[in-house]
């Protein structure tokens, strides 16, 4: 694990956060940041099935980080 990967969650919050405001239903909120973690992985490691994997991986983690603050500041 280097630097980028430790970025790579953040960034997709950020770059979901824009996405926003662009009025796009919010169900389509987790595809959107799955297809961004398989994008920067692929980015990263090239195409393979690990890296697709990796990707999701990436995705769901920036849902769950999302989720998480939210309700943590919501309470």
């Amino acid at each position: 694990m280097d630097n980028f990967d430790i970025l790579i969650v953040p960034l997709i919050v950020g770059i979901l956060e824009v996405v926003k405001k662009f009025d796009i239903d919010k169900k389509f909120i987790p595809l959107a940041s799955i297809l961004i973690g398989v994008v920067f992985s692929f980015l990263k490691n090239g195409f393979s099935t690990d890296t697709i994997l990796v990707g999701i991986g990436y995705g769901l983690s920036a849902c769950g980080l999302y989720s998480g603050t939210k309700n943590a500041i919501e309470k």
